[in-house]
């Protein structure tokens, strides 16, 4: 009796420590993915010389500018081929 209480009690540590591993690595890739929109945003703003004052939506510049689909959604596609 007491060896099996011990294996679930194990079962559900581990279970639990994955479910955090899972959580903490989704706001990561989310960290990064703004990190990475924002950084695009600022490059394709400099080389099309508007500034940040302007108030221009991404969405506006992403249509001057002729890119309808952003670096993460091309990283996310590529990784599922």
């Amino acid at each position: 009796m007491c060896n099996f209480v011990l294996r679930l009690l194990t079962r559900v540590i581990r279970n639990r420590e994955f479910m955090i591993r899972c959580f903490v690595q989704r706001i990561f890739r989310h960290v990064q993915s703004r990190r990475l929109e924002a950084t695009e945003m600022d490059a394709l703003r400099r080389s099309s010389r508007i500034s940040r004052k302007v108030r221009i939506r991404n969405v506006t510049i992403r249509q001057k500018i002729g890119l309808e689909e952003t670096m993460m959604k091309v990283i996310e596609q590529n990784q599922l081929t």
